[in-house]
């Protein structure tokens, strides 16, 4: 993780690489809640056991967003999905610092999918955004802005 103090937004970034299609605000007001704003919904975060945890919202933004593309694959193939349940997890070191691996199991509750099919399916919902972020590990570029 590369950190830099700045006293002003670094907008370059942006425009380099062209215009931002995803932006999160996460607010604090002195307490143990995170105020979460993002393109269309607000929510709270906890790191005290008051609402979800950032590991347990990033696991969720993946259920969800490998979700969307199980929906479509279904869909797709023209079945009919009435629900389906993804299961998201993680392991965390013994430190407790970091976490480990996350595991994904899929249940497609009672729609039954070829092997073929199966194969297609796992390597469609590899396109999930979020799923591609997490398995390249492509690092995160953190700014502080003094104002």
């Amino acid at each position: 993780m590369r950190v830099t103090a700045v006293s002003f937004w670094d907008r370059e970034i942006y425009q380099r690489k062209g215009k931002t299609m995803y932006k999160a605000t996460v607010e604090n007001r002195g307490e143990a809640k995170y105020y979460a704003t993002t393109r269309h919904s607000s929510f709270v975060l906890g790191t005290e056991g008051e609402g979800a945890s950032p590991i347990d919202a990033l696991l969720a933004a993946l259920g969800s967003c490998m979700g969307h593309y199980v929906r479509d694959y279904l869909l797709e193939q023209q079945l009919a999905p009435s629900g389906f349940t993804i299961v998201a997890e993680a392991g965390v070191t013994p430190d407790k610092s970091r976490l480990t691996e996350i595991r994904v199991r899929i249940d497609l509750q009672g729609i039954r999918l070829a092997e073929q099919q199966q194969t297609a399916l796992l390597a469609f919902i590899h396109n999930c955004k979020v799923h591609r972020l997490l398995s390249a590990e492509p690092g995160v570029i953190t700014t502080l802005i003094q104002s």
